[in-house]
This record gives C-alpha cells, structure tokens and sequence, in this order.
C-alpha cells in the first residue's frame, strides 16, 4: 500500500527499535513523501539527538537507511496539485487554514499520487478529499 508519510511519522523512525521504525521498515508499506520533510528532519536534527539518544553519526546513518525507504519528491513533482489540496481547507477557521498550510505539501502529493496519508495530525480528517490514517489505523488496514 502506498501512503504519503508526514513528518512527525518520520521523527519517530530515529527511535531505536519504535514500532514506527517497524512499520516503516516493512515491505507491506511503499512510502513517499515531499522532500520538504528532509528539510524538516535537518531544521529539527539537534531535537532529533536529544529526544533519539542517537550520535550525528547515528542520525546520518539513519537518515540514508530512511531514503531508501521512503521516495521523496521535489515540489516541481506535485505542485500542480498545491491550488486543489489548498481547496479542501475553503472551510476551515483561519487557524485551522494556518495550521493546514503546514502540511499542504503532504496533501498535494497524495492528490498526485492518489494516495492516503500517514499522519497523527488529526486536522487533516477534516478534509473529505484525501484519507488520513493515523498509524493504529494504519495497522488495521494493513490487517484487512
């Protein structure tokens, strides 16, 4: 199954031995994602340390571990689809439609892709337009 994998998801692949790490490491998942969250994971990488337990090295190592299975996209792949995910928030209070502007990227990309998102941000299950799982979800779809 193919998902559109957010951030946050991607934090958690750091953690030694995370059941997230499990999941992303499976066969069962063809994961992509924006390369925005790379610049995401750099922008955060001393959070990632402290929070991981891990060395530079470490994170380094992971994060080449973490490209291999995870495809990202450049903004020039999906962005024909940013006007139509930035539709789906038309209804949204003006913080929600802030909030949503952070994970616009992830949603243009699973419009391109046809695909569900991997995400615990549960704003985005105030769209109808794009699926949004979170990872126990995620877990009961892959049981079905």
């Amino acid at each position: 199954m193919k998902f559109v994998v957010d951030t946050n998801i991607l934090f958690s692949f750091f953690k030694k031995g995370s059941f997230t790490r499990k999941l992303i490491l499976s066969d069962a998942l063809e994961l992509i994602s924006p390369s925005y969250a790379l610049d995401e994971l750099d922008k955060y990488s001393k959070e990632l340390l402290s929070k991981s337990h891990i060395t530079s090295s470490e994170l380094s190592s992971i994060l080449t571990e973490l490209q291999k299975k995870v495809k990202f996209f450049k903004l020039e792949e999906y962005e024909d689809k940013l006007q139509e995910a930035m539709k789906l928030a038309e209804n949204f209070s003006d913080n929600e439609f802030t909030e949503f502007l952070d994970d616009i990227d992830f949603v243009a990309l699973a419009l391109k892709e046809d695909c569900s998102i991997w995400s615990k941000d549960k704003l985005l299950k105030k769209q109808s337009k794009v699926k949004s799982l979170d990872t126990k979800e995620l877990v009961e779809e892959l049981s079905k």
